[in-house]
């Protein structure tokens, strides 16, 4: 059964997609405005295809999170843990 939460996230991601079309230009536009040192990390990313799986992902995480939570906290760990193997984050 979908969460009352989820439902709701789903319906607004909906809207604002008939609104505004494809929202990964306008939300890494907004991004990369307000953390401009972030954008150089694109810059091999031409035709924004990272970007829109990121989005894409962190969308999916969001939606996990609200309803069954199957893979939400794994990913986190899993992340943290290969930041953490890199050096980032500390």
């Amino acid at each position: 059964m979908v969460s009352h939460r989820r439902a709701l996230i789903e319906t607004s991601l909906a809207a604002a997609a008939m609104r505004i079309g494809d929202p990964v230009p306008l939300v890494y536009a907004r991004l990369f405005a307000t953390q401009p040192a972030i954008a150089p990390l694109f810059c091999n990313d031409k035709s924004g295809s990272v970007r829109g799986e990121m989005l894409g992902r962190a969308f999916d995480t969001i939606l996990d999170f609200v309803g069954d939570d199957h893979f939400t906290r794994l990913q986190i760990g899993d992340h943290a843990q290969e930041l953490g193997s890199i050096g980032a984050g500390t």
